[in-house]
């Protein structure tokens, strides 16, 4: 009879092993290649060198998972002050809206 450390897990009792909430996690660390897993008849089965191998990535201090490793998001953009052309009677946030001078068109008759 082989013992239970020869058996192959399923993804509900590798979660119950780690005491993990949910096997969404399972699927995304197997999909993403970060866990081994092995497909066996269209199902993820982990052998016991996989649930070792899990167990070392969970456990093991010195292990960066990948979003550990990846750099933080940049800070959001600030803002820009909108440029506008303010007299300092008017102060700022207006337009100066006084006329400008005419300027002769080319081809016009202005003779």
């Amino acid at each position: 009879m082989p013992s239970p450390s020869d058996q192959w897990l399923t993804k509900d009792e590798l979660a119950e092993r780690f005491g993990l909430d949910s096997v969404h996690g399972i699927h995304r660390n197997t999909a993403s290649g970060d866990w081994p897993a092995h497909k066996v008849l269209g199902k993820l089965r982990f052998s016991p060198e996989d649930v070792a191998e899990i167990e070392r990535l969970i456990t093991h201090p010195a292990t960066l998972r990948r979003r550990e490793a990846t750099p933080p998001p940049p800070p959001p953009r600030q803002r820009r002050t909108r440029q506008t052309s303010a007299s300092p009677l008017r102060g700022t946030g207006f337009a100066d809206l006084t006329p400008r001078p005419l300027r002769d068109r080319r081809g016009s008759d202005s003779t």
